[in-house]
């Protein structure tokens, strides 16, 4: 995305985007860097709470699924972020929530607590993508995520 669809998508003028951003890279900088914090405060405030993991994963579900166009962007521009920064802030956060109900008892130990997240970051990733492309909206897909990931797909008869 250039600054000129940047500014047209925010409805301001492109200078007035260049006087606070000197160049693209520092307005995926900070969008980046807004989001990961975003994420990172609501996975800390999922994991300290008294929630079912559930109950957890679903909150970072739907605030996702809310921020799906900055989402997407996070996924598709690998320029936007420190990858690093993203595992440290974001994934590990979710893997230590995952580690912590697996000691409680409270979720399988037959997955590693890593490849549990890995699963659930990836039913995320396809989330945000049905809630960019318009086809499921951002509450139908955290939703979608958190039944896929809890009780798949298969119908019990």
């Amino acid at each position: 995305m250039s600054m000129s669809e940047v500014a047209e998508a925010i409805g301001v003028a492109r200078a007035t985007l260049y006087r606070y951003f000197p160049n693209r890279q520092a307005l995926l900088d900070a969008i980046g860097a807004h989001a990961i914090e975003e994420l990172r405060q609501l996975v800390s405030e999922a994991g300290d709470s008294e929630l079912s993991m559930r109950e957890s994963l679903s909150r970072i579900a739907r605030a996702v699924m809310v921020k799906a166009g900055v989402a997407l962007m996070l996924i598709r521009e690998p320029e936007v972020m420190d990858r690093s920064i993203v595992e440290e802030r974001f994934v590990a956060q979710v893997d230590m929530m995952v580690r912590k109900a697996q000691d409680a008892g409270l979720c399988s130990n037959e997955l590693s607590s890593r490849a549990i997240t890995l699963m659930f970051l990836g039913l995320l990733r396809s989330g945000i993508v049905l809630v960019a492309e318009g086809s499921r909206t951002a509450e139908e897909a955290a939703a979608d995520v958190v039944r896929v990931f809890f009780d798949g797909v298969e119908v019990n008869h």
